[in-house]
C-alpha cells in the first residue's frame, strides 16, 4: 500500500480536544458541584467555547454571583463590605 492509498483510507474522527484544565486559583478556595439540565449544559458550552475568554467554571460563578446579588441580602451586604463591587466573583 502506497503512502497515497494510506491517507485516502478514513478514519474515524478524533474527540475534539479539550481545553487545558486550568488550576483552580486561591481566590476561589471552595467548589461545588451540581447537576444541570440539558438546556443549560448546551448554554454553557455555548457560553465557555474555545474562542471564548470564559471558562465553565466562569459562566457558573458569574450565574450564581448575579443570582445571590438579586436574593440574598446577606451576600449584597458582603459585597458591599468587599468595596470591588464584585467581590471574587
Amino acid at each position: 500500500m502506497s503512502t497515497a492509498e494510506a491517507a485516502a483510507i478514513p478514519t474515524p474522527q478524533t474527540a475534539p480536544k479539550r481545553r487545558a484544565q486550568r488550576p483552580m486559583q486561591a481566590k476561589f478556595p471552595y467548589s461545588m458541584n451540581f447537576g444541570i439540565t440539558a438546556p443549560m449544559f448546551e448554554a454553557i458550552q455555548e457560553l465557555s467555547s474555545p474562542s471564548s475568554p470564559f471558562t465553565q467554571s466562569d459562566v457558573g460563578r458569574h450565574s450564581v454571583h448575579s443570582y445571590l446579588l438579586t436574593h440574598s441580602e446577606r451576600y449584597r451586604r458582603a459585597m458591599r463590605a468587599d468595596h470591588t463591587g464584585n467581590g471574587n466573583a
